[in-house]
């Protein structure tokens, strides 16, 4: 657990502990600090920052790096009909060896609002679908109960299609689904 080391030139009065804008609350050492760097800035530096809960970001988020998505590959074989899970939706990236013609539903909207933390109306992810098939096979994207799907749902073999699905109503359980295109793999 971190502690509270020194503050750089802090006074106490009555209303508590003042630190002020050049000053920096110091945790375990020196490479761990808090500071107002400026009016309305609030600086925290340490070589690792981790966050437990949620962030609840309201403006813009501004970043040197590159942010990463974790994504989880699904690797199916579909006989005919299948049901992709909202986890595996949510996940990212489905690889789906059809063995037949095969049409493929989302799950329903419910299950997509819940698979994903903290959602809201307007939450949103991408999502792949890959016709892994080994012949000549075509997959078909169908909706789940809650879910509209816009624009071409077909997949043919050795290609991808990218999906992003906009939760349009967490009270009503609706979800739209939108073909982003097609990609040869």
């Amino acid at each position: 657990m971190a502690r509270l080391r020194w503050m750089e030139n802090s006074r106490a009065g009555e209303e508590g502990t003042t630190c002020t804008h050049a000053n920096k609350l110091f945790f375990d050492d020196e490479n761990a600090y808090i500071n107002a760097s400026a009016s309305g800035t609030l600086d925290l530096v340490a070589t690792t920052v981790k966050i437990t809960g949620d962030l609840d970001v309201t403006g813009n988020v501004v970043s040197a790096a590159r942010f990463y998505e974790k994504i989880t590959v699904t690797s199916l074989t579909t006989a005919s009909i299948a049901t992709y899970t909202a986890a595996q939706l949510v996940g990212g990236y489905i690889s789906d060896a059809i063995s037949g013609s095969s049409t493929c539903t989302t799950d329903t909207a419910t299950a997509i609002i819940a698979a994903i933390p903290n959602c809201q109306t307007g939450s949103s992810f991408e999502f792949t679908v890959e016709n892994a098939a080994a012949t000549s096979l075509t997959l078909t994207m169908a909706h789940g109960t809650g879910v509209t799907i816009v624009g071409t749902t077909t997949i043919a073999q050795n290609n991808s299609k990218r999906f992003l699905c906009v939760i349009t109503d967490v009270s009503a359980k609706t979800a739209s689904i939108y073909s982003l295109g097609t990609v040869v793999t």
